[in-house]
């Protein structure tokens, strides 16, 4: 082969070499279609819209890398976002317009157990897997073989809150439940009351408001008149937190909070005042525990849209449960990626998760993750103390079901 003939090869071995080496340079063949069904308006929506630019940052940067390989083809990631105003018949016309015309096999979502009923047989029916949040038992089992919930609910959470509360609160004895009465809200009453119990807790009052309710005072005035040491809201929504602590402390409450539910601090403070929300406690990665992962993600979050969002780690791992679930399948066939994520473990901005919990639903489909002791401190969450997902799991299997011994 003549001089010229091995210069031209070589040059373009370089090239082919190069475009290896950056996968940015690789053009996805296929196209990877997720729907995500989240409330971005109403009482949800303060949760809804982290999950949107939480999946739009990792469509950015997935489809920057060339996309995923999945069957030995690129593929590059489109969502598609539907809002269901965190309701049941708006989450229906959501799952419906997704998985009919839009014809997609994946859905992140949704956060309401409402919306999850609303359209739970229609994903079962056609195949789709799901990855949301809800709080509801009844949307997890072996009758829902479609649906996974990353993340801990009340079942889980609510052990680990009435334990370290306990421990480092004794002062506090008499605790106040306050809900939606739909059925998150009554099913979060049901775990708060169990763990509450179990580690020596006087359940005052258990109490439900409507959705779309505004004005709380008529409530917590009956709340505040039996004088509780605490108010656990639950699984409130977001934008209902923040007006019962508001109103609840405008009636002389001096008491601690908690909820099951995570809040966005700048926005709890804003509205409720940075002195009323005080003292709140719930489960969130916060400083001076934040992982090296998390604070290189907040770079990138905060470059990406000018702030951060505290709730951003956990809304993400919805999203990236899912797509973790389709890498380790190597598959677009949800069956198969179904197969795969039951029992699954990976890795999250705030540590190691697993899918698991047979011994409460019958399916190794919820999540187990590292709980965050966290209160707001001066308008800022600060962390108390964490506790890996080895410890959640043993606390979850011994305190998540069975009832207390009568006393």
């Amino acid at each position: 082969m003549g001089k010229k003939k091995w210069l031209v090869l070589a040059v373009t071995l370089i090239g082919l070499v190069a475009l290896t080496a950056h996968p940015s340079h690789l053009q996805a063949q296929e196209t990877l279609k997720i729907g995500m069904v989240a409330p971005f308006s109403g009482p949800g929506a303060p949760w809804g819209v982290v999950w949107k630019k939480t999946a739009t940052l990792e469509q950015e940067k997935i489809n920057a890398a060339g996309g995923l390989l999945i069957g030995g083809k690129r593929h590059k990631v489109e969502f598609i976002f539907e809002d269901d105003k965190y309701s049941g018949a708006a989450g229906r016309m959501a799952a419906e317009k997704l998985i009919f015309k839009d014809k997609v096999k994946f859905i992140v979502g949704p956060i309401s157990s409402a919306s999850r009923q609303a359209w739970q047989e229609i994903s079962k029916a056609n195949n789709v897997t799901v990855c949301g949040d809800t709080y509801a038992r009844v949307v997890m089992g072996p009758d829902h073989p479609d649906f996974f919930r990353p993340s801990v609910t009340g079942v889980e959470q609510a052990p680990c809150y009435y334990k370290i509360m306990s421990e480092r609160y004794p002062q506090i004895k008499k605790v106040a439940i306050i809900n939606r009465s739909d059925v998150t809200g009554k099913e979060s009453v049901k775990d708060s009351r169990r763990s509450a119990k179990y580690f020596g807790f006087q359940i005052l009052t258990e109490e439900f408001y409507e959705p779309g309710t505004k004005d709380f005072y008529p409530l917590l005035t009956r709340v505040l008149a039996r004088a509780p040491d605490m108010i656990d809201f639950g699984s409130s929504s977001a934008g209902d937190i923040f007006l019962m602590v508001k109103q609840a402390r405008e009636l002389g409450f001096t008491g601690k909070t908690m909820s099951l539910a995570l809040i966005p601090v700048k926005e709890f403070c804003a509205v409720a005042g940075k002195k009323n929300a005080e003292g709140h406690t719930y489960n969130v990665m916060a400083p001076p525990f934040m992982t090296p992962a998390a604070l290189e993600y907040e770079k990138e979050y905060v470059k990406r849209f000018g702030e951060w969002d505290e709730y951003a780690p956990k809304a993400r791992a919805y999203t990236n449960a899912l797509i973790q679930g389709i890498i380790k399948a190597n598959s677009m066939d949800p069956l198969q990626v179904r197969k795969t994520m039951a029992g699954m473990e990976w890795e999250e901005l705030d540590g190691i998760y697993k899918f698991t919990c047979q011994w409460t639903y019958g399916i190794d489909h919820q999540g187990l993750s590292p709980f965050y002791f966290t209160e707001v401190r001066n308008g800022e969450n600060v962390c108390l103390e964490v506790k890996d997902v080895r410890w959640v799991e043993a606390l979850t299997k011994k305190y998540g079901e069975e009832a207390p011994p009568e006393k």
